[in-house]
């Protein structure tokens, strides 16, 4: 009986270690982009005011589905199949789908997936969902994350390169300097 009641007592020490080393782990363990759920604009303008925003339930592209990050020209590489994901055209496209890349769930900034095919032009944040280099280049599914479409737009915050993202990916080797 005693040797039951220390079998059950090392089992909970483990498992309060357990849980004591999770709750320790620091922050800035993963980058997610999320679709948002809901968020109102700035009067005027297509600016995402971060107040506001909502992030949806399910993650729209994990950390572990981005194979890296290219600081100098803001891209994102991803996987095949969230490359097709975004691709896709059918019922539910993403042309002007609101967008927040996240570092742990706390929001870094806003934009929009907004399709190159578009007319109309966009003063935030955006990332063409069906302008990335395919495999058969050998460049890889990549996202760029622009400041404006057709072109930049002057005053739109560049959070692209914060800190705590390139840590992220730095700490997971996926940051690629040039």
């Amino acid at each position: 009986m005693t040797r039951n009641i220390l079998i059950t007592l090392v089992l909970l020490a483990g498992l309060a270690f357990a849980c004591e080393k999770e709750d320790d782990t620091p922050a800035g363990k993963r980058v997610d982009i999320y679709r948002l759920a809901d968020y109102k604009t700035a009067v005027g303008s297509a600016r995402i005011i971060d107040s506001t925003v909502m992030l949806d339930e399910d993650v729209l592209i994990p950390f572990n589905e981005m194979i890296a990050y290219n600081k100098k020209n803001h891209t994102f590489t991803v996987t095949e199949q969230i490359a097709e994901k975004l691709n896709d055209t059918g019922e539910n496209p993403f042309h002007r789908t609101g967008f927040a890349v996240t570092v742990d769930q706390q929001v870094i900034y806003t934009g929009y997936f907004w399709a190159g095919y578009s007319s109309a032009t966009c003063d935030w944040v955006i990332i063409d969902p069906l302008n990335y280099a395919s495999k058969d280049d050998g460049a890889g599914n990549k996202l760029e994350v622009r400041l404006g479409y057709p072109t930049a737009f002057e005053g739109v915050p560049d959070q692209r390169n914060d800190r705590r993202i390139l840590e992220v990916f730095r700490l997971h080797e996926k940051l690629k300097p040039f």
